[in-house]
C-alpha cells in the first residue's frame, strides 16, 4: 500500500509569523553590528594615521633642532676663538648637539613604527614609507553638546542593533505563547493498493485538522518565562547603554574642548618661547648671557614646538572620537 500525504498549517497561533519577524530583526541586528565594527576599525585607522603623521613632523622637528643645535655650536666656537666664551660653553653646546641627534633616531624608529602599524591596520602587504601622508582633518557639525546627545540617541550604531535584538526577542516572546492557542492544518492524502504505477482501489482524503497541547509538563510556559526574561533583560541593557552612550559624548566633548584650549596655549608658548630664545642669544652674543641659558631657551622652544604639533593632533583625534560617540563618524567626515 502506497500512501502520499501533504499538511499545509492555516492557523499556528502566529508562531510562523513570529519566526520570520525574529529572523528578520536578528539579520538587521547584524548588519549593525557590522556597521559599528567598521565604524570602530575607522577610527582606529584615523588614530593610527594621526599617530604616523605627528612622528612625521615630530622627526622634521627633530632634524631641524639638530641643525639649530649645530650652529650654536659652531656659535660657541666662533666666540671661544675671540675670547668671549669658555671651552666649557663649547662642550655644552656639542652635548647639546649630541642629545639632538639621539632624538631624531629615536623620532625615526617612532616614524617607522608608525607607519608599519598604520599599513597593518589597513591590511596592506606593502610598506608606506614611499607614501606622501597628507594633513588630515576632520569635517565636524557645528553642533551644541545636547544636539550630540540627540544625535547618538538617533544615529549609534549599537543601541539601534541591540533595539533590533529586543524586536527578535519580543517575536520570540509571541512565537513561545503560541503554544496556548490551537493549530489549524490542511491536510490531503491520496492512498492506491497496486503493484505499478497507476492508482487502483484508490482512496482520497482532504480535511483540516485542529491539534492543541493541553498538558506539556509546564514545559512551554517554562519557555515562556525564559523568554520574557531575556526580554527584560534587555530592556535594562537598552536603558545602560544610552547611559553609557550619553557619558561618552561628553567625555569626548570635554576632552575636545581641552585639547582645543591645550591648542591655543601651546601656540602661545611657541612665540612666547620664540622671544625669549631671542633674547638670550642677542645677549649671548654680546657676552652678556651664558651657553647653558641659551641652551635652557634653545631646549624649552624644541618643546614648545613638539606640544604645538602633539596639540594640533590630539583635536583632530578628539574631533573623530566626537564623531564616532555621536554616531556620525563615515567616510565622507575626512578630509
Amino acid at each position: 500500500q502506497s500512501r502520499l500525504g501533504l499538511s499545509m498549517p492555516l492557523f499556528t497561533g502566529g508562531a510562523l509569523q513570529a519566526a520570520q519577524a525574529g529572523a528578520e530583526s536578528q539579520a538587521e541586528a547584524a548588519a549593525l553590528n557590522f556597521d559599528f565594527q567598521k565604524q570602530q576599525r575607522m577610527y582606529q585607522t584615523i588614530a593610527a594615521y594621526i599617530q604616523a603623521s605627528q612622528q612625521r613632523d615630530q622627526l622634521a622637528l627633530s632634524k631641524h633642532a639638530v641643525r639649530a643645535a649645530e650652529k650654536r655650536w659652531q656659535d660657541a666656537q666662533a666666540l671661544k676663538d675671540r675670547g668671549i666664551a669658555l671651552i666649557s660653553d663649547v662642550m655644552d653646546a656639542h652635548v647639546y648637539v649630541l642629545r639632538r641627534q639621539v632624538d631624531v633616531d629615536a623620532a625615526s624608529s617612532a616614524y617607522q613604527g608608525g607607519l608599519e602599524q598604520l599599513s597593518l591596520l589597513m591590511g596592506l602587504a606593502t610598506s608606506l614609507e614611499k607614501v606622501q601622508l597628507a594633513p588630515p582633518a576632520i569635517r565636524m557639525p557645528h553642533e551644541t553638546l545636547a544636539q550630540f546627545l540627540a544625535q547618538a540617541e538617533a544615529k549609534r550604531l549599537d543601541i539601534r542593533a541591540m533595539q533590533k535584538r529586543l524586536e527578535s526577542l519580543s517575536s520570540q516572546r509571541k512565537q513561545s505563547h503560541a503554544s496556548d492557542l490551537p493549530h489549524v492544518n490542511l491536510v490531503a492524502a491520496q492512498t492506491w493498493n497496486s503493484p505499478t504505477l497507476g492508482i487502483k482501489n484508490g482512496h482520497s482524503m482532504v480535511g483540516i485538522t485542529v491539534s492543541m497541547n493541553l498538558f506539556d509538563g509546564g514545559s512551554d510556559h517554562a519557555h515562556q518565562r525564559i523568554a520574557a526574561s531575556a526580554y527584560n533583560a534587555l530592556q535594562w541593557q537598552i536603558a545602560d547603554q544610552r547611559q553609557t552612550i550619553h557619558h561618552e559624548v561628553k567625555q569626548a566633548w570635554r576632552a575636545l574642548q581641552v585639547s582645543q584650549q591645550r591648542l591655543r596655549r601651546e601656540q602661545e608658548a611657541v612665540k612666547q618661547t620664540e622671544e625669549s630664545l631671542r633674547i638670550q642669544s642677542l645677549r649671548y652674543q654680546q657676552g652678556l648671557e651664558t651657553t647653558s641659558k641659551v641652551l635652557d631657551a634653545q631646549v624649552a622652544l624644541d618643546a614648545s614646538h613638539v606640544g604645538k604639533i602633539r596639540a594640533q593632533y590630539d583635536v583632530i583625534l578628539a574631533k573623530a572620537a566626537l564623531m564616532l560617540a555621536a554616531g556620525l563618524l563615515n567616510e565622507g567626515v575626512v578630509e
